[in-house]
């Protein structure tokens, strides 16, 4: 007796020390269900998304009722409307016991952490929580290291538990793809270095590899809008490890030019390395081996429309995250272009640009006004089991799912974990799950874990997944090197936020666009370099560096 009243003395204080009122509800002991002993009602607030018809009559809302004795009574913002209408709520002070699913795109981002949580103390530090409460969660962490730094708040706390997707081709997915019947006609061996893959290009421009007496053929094909379907990235990589993407609608990070080395921060743009990898790509360029409209065309429409050339192939390379990037899935010219491995530089340099995995922070959000912040942890713990995880991407076991049989593998060839029962759909209505809202744990065995069919073509439509892995495994893993990648976001003081964006918008726009010009020629590596230089540091780069260093050394240690 004396240890149950002890154990809710301590509860009761760890909830009046996170700023919240006591706790209603008599718990159950943490990692058993259900978590209260009687129903407790409480409020969150999401998205209203076409694929839910309706959250309160929703079959896992009912379910999760019966499991956890937490009766939500869900609010909905249109999915539209979010971001706008959940400024409008926080500055209300009208506030929902929970936010849920509501990260990323949708608003609660790192800044919106830091103000409402550090800031005005709206939001509840989960810290604790976590580490007392939450024992599936604590795994997770223990299976990302870098993960709890990712999280954490400048201030040194832990707002919103994050929805983790790990796709395994997505985390090397600059690619090239060459197309294998040209290869074999004029009898070409898949190049391995920058010299033989500049070889085989000139190869493909003036040998006629087609075979219509036409010069029409395009040696090198990219486009600036896709997903990673600009070659530069890759072929830079050659020379130095490279995460600049050309793209100025990509996202301002601090992946910007910049890269780890051990706990310092550093940037390639203003190296020797990175000067030589820009020689070489506008080598290409002005020699007529990459086409002209590499940085204005769109993949979808433009680089399609010459991959699929109606009369005759024409393309001999083109860049491409996956095939459906530049090319119809299933069809012959998606069948016929191979992944090309990365390419050894000349002086050794062979590098697979490794994108890290993008947790979505933001999406559990308890606020000061939640009657019991431990049942509540406790109740989003389930979705980072595998089958919580299940249930909310796909819905019921044995109807949207089941788990693999004996002698099933998965992508990997390894024994698999699960089967989807029906296609995944984020388009149409239903009310079974919640698809993609909220948090789970969609890891690399999850992806992984799939069973593939015996029968399955790897080249065709359902073989997608089966095709990136395989080459990715063969071609791409051997040359990844993820310690240099900067976690991202890097966190900053809210004091140094306003500075950061202002730097950095200004930079990455410089940089970028005098990456594009040193490649057209539009500027001259020898002739502009020096007043590049001058330029970057004119636009803050050291400065941008040491708010950088200092961002990871507070999140990740010294």
């Amino acid at each position: 007796m004396k240890k149950r009243v002890a154990a809710i003395l301590a509860a009761l204080l760890l909830v009046l020390a996170a700023g919240a009122a006591p706790a209603k509800g008599e718990l159950t002991p943490t990692g058993t269900y259900p978590v209260l002993k009687q129903k407790l009602d409480m409020r969150f607030l999401t998205a209203q998304t076409i694929f839910i018809e309706n959250w309160n009559t929703n079959r896992l809302s009912k379910y999760m009722e019966d499991k956890t004795n937490v009766h939500v009574k869900w609010e909905t913002i249109p999915e539209d409307a979010v971001k706008e209408k959940l400024n409008l709520l926080l500055a209300s002070g009208n506030y929902p016991d929970v936010i849920f699913g509501l990260g990323g795109r949708f608003g609660i981002d790192a800044s919106t952490e830091l103000k409402y949580g550090a800031e005005e103390k709206v939001f509840l530090p989960l810290n604790d929580l976590i580490d007392n409460y939450m024992p599936n969660f604590k795994k997770v962490l223990e299976e990302y290291p870098t993960l709890r730094g990712y999280i954490t708040s400048s201030d040194g706390n832990i707002y919103s538990l994050p929805l983790i997707e790990e796709t395994y081709h997505v985390t090397m997915s600059s690619k090239l793809w060459v197309y294998k019947p040209w290869l074999d006609k004029l009898n070409i061996k898949m190049p391995q270095t920058t010299d033989e893959f500049y070889n085989m290009l000139i190869a493909f421009r003036d040998k006629d590899p087609n075979g219509n007496g036409k010069k029409d053929e395009i040696p090198l094909a990219g486009a600036i809008q896709g997903w990673r379907s600009c070659p530069t990235t890759f072929l830079l990589n050659s020379f130095i490890y490279t995460n600049l993407e050309p793209n100025l609608d990509e996202p301002v990070d601090s992946s910007l030019g910049f890269y780890m080395d051990g706990k310092k921060v550093k940037t390639i743009l203003n190296t020797p390395e990175y000067r030589d990898g820009l020689r070489y790509l506008n080598k290409l360029y002005k020699e007529g081996l990459m086409n002209e409209g590499v940085f204005t065309m769109n993949a979808e429409t433009q680089l399609t429309q010459l991959v699929e050339n109606p009369s005759a192939p024409i393309v001999g390379v083109v860049a491409g995250g996956w095939g459906g990037v530049y090319s119809k899935v299933g069809g012959e010219r998606y069948r016929n272009f191979v992944a090309l491995p990365p390419l050894k530089g000349p002086k050794g340099v062979r590098e697979t640009r490794y994108y890290p995995p993008d947790p979505s922070i933001g999406n559990f959000v308890i606020t000061k006004n939640c009657p019991n912040p431990i049942a509540a942890v406790r109740w989003a713990d389930f979705f980072y089991t595998r089958e919580g995880t299940l249930m909310l991407r796909h819905g019921f076991e044995n109807e949207g799912w089941r788990y693999a049989q004996k002698g099933e593998v998965g992508l990997d060839g390894n024994p698999a974990i699960w089967k989807p029962l029906k296609p995944w759909n984020d388009k149409e209505p239903q009310n079974d799950c919640w698809v993609r809202v909220g948090v789970y744990l969609q890891d690399k065995a999850f992806r992984l874990g799939e069973v593939v069919p015996p029968d399955l073509d790897p080249d065709g439509p359902e073989g997608v997944e089966k095709r990136l892995y395989d080459a990715t495994k063969k071609y791409y893993e051997p040359y990844v090197h993820p310690e240099k990648q900067i976690p991202s976001p890097l966190r900053f003081l809210s004091s140094e936020q306003e500075q950061m964006a202002t730097l950095t918008t200004e930079f990455a726009r410089y940089a970028r666009q005098s990456m594009v010009k040193f490649v057209v020629g539009a500027m001259d590596l020898d002739k502009d370099w020096n007043t590049y230089i001058a330029n970057l540091d004119k636009l803050g780069l050291q400065k941008i560096l040491d708010m950088n260093q200092k961002a990871y050394t507070r999140q990740y240690g010294k």
